[in-house]
């Protein structure tokens, strides 16, 4: 029998048709752990790591071999006593599954994407759509309940391969014609990335595509305002470029649902729409013949749907049902008026045609009763709005013909502790169901009308069905008024929750959330309350527990009650969010019965959190980066010591951290907002956000510049000169560091001044302005010199040896490089070692040293991946690989060549994967294998038209001239090899004038 894992949702493991039990969560971790692996053996020190970070238990040897004796037993049940394990070995030092990668779905995605990228790279856009539209159907949020310590980062890898697939299937599919059928993934995906500029893009050419022209406009014209009102910064060329495409033509008509037909029995929920996949899975439930009654429970927050789903249901199956079906109202939403066992049961029995008057008063008579009066019976019994397992659990039939549906606004877990139910959840509706459902109210000309506002209607609602019907109902009251008047009205915070009410009737949206309030403690309510001061997406139990000054042990318990009454989500091991209008209703709770004073002290508190988080992660990725200190705390940080630990956690709050900086500077806590952006900064220079860090130094240097502070400004100009830099807006880096050495020079301070003379240079040697770039950091050495800086002096050495080099003053390089080195070695910084080793590599290349180039190199990759440096790993293996292809060792070439392009294509280094697969293709021209280097060269030609840079432009052109010459056509050839002597003069560096040289000895050899 085939072992088969999930990792995409629960994890977990099946083998045949028979589920396994895969123990407790850490052990589900474990598992999951090496199933991502892909058959690679894992050693026991990395997995203590990933399970335990730096503090593992005494224990966690023993630990680790009963949890592989446990799953092996599970995997392998007939494996005999002492045999080793088939299916999970032994290797080494350390462990690895061996089961087919088809068979665990998080590495079908990760192979469909690798797939897409390299059908992607050769242009073939049919095959791109047809590798990724399974596996993104086949996606759900990963890991749920398996724990481990690094599990941030695999969890955020995981999410940012799935943003990845959405994009790329996307670009295909609009390239192929089939635009109108990605308009819904890309409106999530830019909801969700609203700074990512690409997938804005996209969508605006999506909707250019099916020819909604004036939403393509508004979506632009709304993005363009979005970026300069955050980030202070004008649309990029990408986004330019799709708005160009938009304005030529005009010709596409929105696409029409068609209603549902509504049928018999009890009244269906008018205008019912969506929820197909859910039906489908509950009926498939109920269908058939079966041995027990069967059970299902759909449970979600107040105004999502359950009894309209139930009903929905309920009448898709009477007619499998021949003796009737059953309904009562439980109100379980209201403890004061919640409906009794014996109450339920009276009526249940008085619905079957037995006389009140004779019934029992026992509970336990009347239920043996019912049991009885439905025995042998086809019913379907209908359960709505229950309170608990224990109100329900005398309802439930015993006979095998009956079924039941129940639903409840709070989880019933002990339900299934009794019987065999089938939960569900039932979120929100779609976007497209969400406008489905208001057109089928209000007619579908009236959304074709205003496309654009219906969409900014429903997300307004969330997608909750309540806010959407009552929104409906209000237009289709008024058939004159515009939706983008609605929306607009919406718009407005303060009003939304008061917009989405129905007078008569008393139908709305605060209506049907304060009955889940009112049931709540009072912690649980006042920590409800405070949830509304996070502005991020997400939140941590640590960031709660600070928040509402419980421990961490009653804030478990405390959010797992909020979770159990659906009026917060759990999206992962000790994370959650809130409805954006649960969000609303939480707030208008903490302006009534919070004061002014307590609002701003847990804002503080809130504030300070994410402060001490930052300086946590600061002081152990980038200890030198210490303009802002924190006090010491008492209270230990929610991660290990560690940088990888560090950098995990914060790769969970990511998406919310530049929200957290804008809030706190429109909240008036411009002090808080600086800071924080500014100890962000370590974490930023860790990760690929150029946007986030962007936005966030943006919002932190207007807040500096408020307090009035001229050092504070001095700091967050630097900040945000780095991030301009990074995000490739060179002109603006050099302004902003222009400004901040103005500060610097007027207060006096050298150090600060050398800083900035420092990433001035960076600046200009990224614009290739090399001698201006040295000047810099050679003023910033004379600065550091006298302040007697000698760390700082390091990193500036470092920066002189590389552009010495690019100059042509390799003496000045090297005695630059080795008197970094020397500074990093005294101060036990592996990560500078690293960089000064691996800088000098390429000096003494330069040379013409080529044994002692490597020698080097290898050294610096040593140092690279015992500190998990993945990109500098990355640059390292490349440059030794390119090296033995310049010196004929192409095996040991293609080694290291294929590692690098392994961690290159795992970050989505596009810029280094096209330079890697130049340097693979050289190596396959010397090996005459002109068709594979032929390939290579198209994917590095297609990356690269994407990614100018000079100095790759030229290696690119100088690769495919040796291909043409190699295959006799000299024209060609003649042709690249010019191109590349062109883009070698633009880039006039070290390397550049070395291939120039050469290319000019063949070209007299010739």
């Amino acid at each position: 029998m085939n072992p088969r894992i999930q990792l995409l949702g629960p994890v977990r493991g099946w083998l045949g048709d028979a589920e396994l039990d895969l123990g407790s969560p850490r052990q589900k971790g474990l598992l999951a752990l090496l199933a991502l692996a892909a058959g690679q053996p894992l050693s026991r020190s990395y997995l203590t790591e990933s399970l335990w970070g730096d503090e593992p238990p005494a224990s966690h040897a023993n630990v680790i071999q009963v949890y592989v004796t446990r799953l092996r037993r599970a995997f392998e049940p007939h494996r005999p006593a002492r045999h080793p394990g088939q299916v999970l070995t032994a290797i080494g030092d350390g462990y690895a599954l061996r089961i087919d990668p088809g068979a665990v779905d998080a590495l079908r995605f990760r192979r469909g994407l690798s797939q897409a990228a390299t059908a992607r790279r050769a242009g073939d856009h049919t095959r791109v759509r047809s590798l990724l539209t399974p596996v993104l159907a086949e996606w759900a949020s990963p890991l749920q309940d398996a724990a481990f310590f690094s599990d941030q980062r695999t969890f955020a890898s995981l999410v940012d391969d799935r943003w990845t697939a959405i994009a790329w299937h996307a670009a295909a599919t609009i390239e192929t014609g089939d635009a109108a059928q990605v308009l819904a993934p890309l409106k999530e995906a830019a909801a969700a990335r609203p700074w990512d500029e690409a997938i804005q893009a996209l969508l605006i050419r999506a909707l250019h595509a099916v020819g909604r022209r004036g939403d393509a406009i508004n979506t632009y014209r709304r993005i363009q305002q979005s970026l300069r009102d955050d980030l202070g910064v004008e649309p990029g060329q990408e986004l330019v470029e799709a708005f160009g495409l938009v304005l030529s033509d005009a010709t596409a008509e929105p696409e029409v649902r068609e209603p549902v037909v509504v049928a018999q029995l009890l009244p269906r929920t008018g205008h019912f729409t969506g929820r197909r996949t859910e039906l489908s899975s509950l009926r498939s439930l109920l269908e058939g013949q079966h041995t027990r009654a069967q059970i299902v429970c759909v449970e979600g927050g107040p105004g999502v749907g359950k009894t309209s789903l139930a009903l929905e249901l309920a009448h898709s199956l009477a007619p499998r049902f021949g003796d009737g079906q059953l309904f009562i109202d439980l109100r379980g939403h209201d403890p004061a008026a919640s409906v009794g066992c014996a109450e339920a049961l009276v009526y249940l029995l008085r619905s079957l045609g037995t006389d009140e008057s004779r019934l029992p008063e026992d509970q336990n008579e009347l239920a043996a009763r019912y049991r009885t009066a439905v025995a042998g019976r086809s019913l379907l019994v209908v359960l709505d709005n229950a309170a608990s397992t224990e109100q329900i659990l005398p309802l439930l039939p015993a006979t095998p013909s009956c079924a039941v549906i129940v639903t409840s606004r709070y989880s019933l877990t002990a339900l299934s502790t009794h019987q065999a139910a089938n939960r569900h959840h039932l979120g929100m509706l779609s976007i497209d169901d969400s406008i489905s459902l208001v057109a089928l109210v209000i007619g579908a000309q009236r959304i074709a009308a205003e496309p654009e506002a219906a969409d900014v209607l429903a997300r307004l609602c969330g997608g909750l069905p309540l806010a959407l019907r009552i929104t409906a109902a209000k237009l289709l009251a008024d058939p004159d008024r515009k939706l983008e008047s609605m929306a607009t009205e919406l718009a407005r915070e303060q009003q939304r929750l008061g917009g989405l009410s129905v007078e008569d009737g008393g139908r709305s949206v605060r209506g049907a959330f304060q009955w889940s309030y009112r049931a709540l403690s009072t912690p649980e309510a006042r920590a409800f309350r405070l949830l509304s001061l996070h502005p991020g997406t997400t939140f941590a139990t640590d960031l709660v527990a600070a928040l509402t000054h419980h421990t961490a042990k009653a804030t478990t318990t405390l959010l797992a009650r909020l979770a159990s009454a659906h009026l917060i989500d759990a999206v992962d091991v000790g994370r959650y969010r809130v409805h954006d209008l649960l969000r609303l209703f939480a707030g208008e709770l903490l302006e009534s019965q919070e004061t002014a004073d307590q609002r701003d002290a847990a804002r503080h508190r809130l504030l300070h959190w994410y402060l001490d988080v930052a300086d946590g992660c600061n002081r152990l990725v980038t200890p030198l980066n210490n303009l802002v200190t924190r006090p010491t705390k008492s209270e230990p940080l929610p991660f290990a010591a560690g940088q990888k630990a560090a950098l995990a956690y914060l790769s969970g709050e990511a998406d919310n951290l530049p929200l957290v900086v804008r809030d706190a500077s429109r909240h008036g806590f411009d002090l808080e907002s600086w800071q924080l952006a500014y100890l962000l900064f370590s974490f930023y220079l860790s990760c690929t956000r150029p946007a986030d860090f962007l936005a966030c130094a943006n919002w932190g240097l207007g807040a500096a510049r408020r307090t009035g502070d001229r050092r504070a400004e001095g700091i967050m100009l630097n900040i945000a000169g780095i991030a301009a830099n990074i995000a490739h807006r060179m002109q603006d880096s050099i302004d902003l560091h222009q400004q901040q050495l103005a500060i610097w020079q007027e207060l006096g301070e050298p150090a600060r001044e050398a800083a900035a003379w420092t990433n001035l240079g960076t600046t200009k040697g990224w614009m290739n302005r090399h001698k201006e770039s040295l000047a810099a950091y050679q003023h910033a050495l004379e600065l550091y010199t006298a302040a007697c800086d000698t760390v700082r002096s390091g990193y500036t050495l470092d920066n002189i040896g590389n552009k010495a080099r690019d100059l042509g003053d390799l003496a000045l390089s090297q005695d630059s490089l080795l008197r970094a080195l020397a500074i990093w070695r005294e101060a036990g910084y592996p990560q500078g070692e690293g960089q000064a080793l691996y800088e000098l590599g390429k000096t003494k290349f330069a040379a013409g040293d080529r044994a002692a180039a490597l020698e080097l190199l290898n050294q610096a990759l040593g140092l690279q991946r015992d500190i998990g440096d993945d990109r500098m790993a990355a640059l390292s293996l490349h440059w030794i690989g390119k090296i033995h292809t310049r010196t004929g060792d192409l095996t040991k070439a293609a080694g290291h060549l294929e590692q690098a392009l392994e961690l290159f294509r795992g970050m989505h280094d596009e810029h280094g994967e096209s330079a890697v697969l130049t340097t693979l293709a050289a190596g396959l021209t010397a090996q005459n294998d002109h068709s594979g280097a032929h390939q290579l060269l198209k994917q590095a030609w297609t990356l690269r038209k994407r990614l100018p840079d000079p100095l790759e432009e030229g290696l690119l052109h100088d690769a495919i001239s040796t291909l043409a010459s190699h295959m006799g056509d000299t024209q060609r050839a003649e042709t690249h090899r010019a191109t590349a002597n062109t883009k070698f003069a633009e880039a006039d560096c070290a390397e550049a004038r070395q291939m120039m040289g050469a290319n000019t000895k063949d070209h007299i050899a010739q």
